[in-house]
């Protein structure tokens, strides 16, 4: 069986449990979810909107750390756009959709980088 790994935001939480000194199941009732519907959320199986501010609240994680771990996040999904667009039209790529799709992450890319300096 393949081990489901953690998305970006997991990874930040698992860490900050470590630092606390929490469990999962800890911080599941103190967001007020399941232990099994945090460990989604974790590996990105749901979005967890609900449940995101208050884990970030609980865990007093840093809001700059947060907009870096959305920044790789939107970089990520639009790269498999970009990709699944290109896939599909091999033939006929639209050449506006793609430049335009790359100015963008090439500026989601360069402020992640930005940040990550700063750390």
């Amino acid at each position: 069986m393949r081990k489901r790994r953690l998305t970006p935001f997991g990874e930040l939480v698992n860490k900050r449990l470590i630092e606390l000194n929490m469990t999962q199941k800890r911080l599941a009732e103190k967001v007020g979810t399941s232990e099994v519907y945090l460990s989604m959320i974790l590996r990105g199986e749901r979005s967890g909107e609900k449940y995101m501010d208050n884990i970030i609240k609980v865990l007093n994680i840093e809001q700059e750390k947060m907009k870096n771990q959305r920044n790789f996040q939107y970089l990520k999904s639009e790269i498999k756009r970009l990709a699944l667009t290109i896939e599909k039209n091999k033939t006929s790529v639209n050449r506006e959709e793609i430049l335009k799709s790359s100015k963008k992450l090439d500026q989601i890319l360069n402020a992640y980088i930005k940040t990550l300096e700063r750390e």
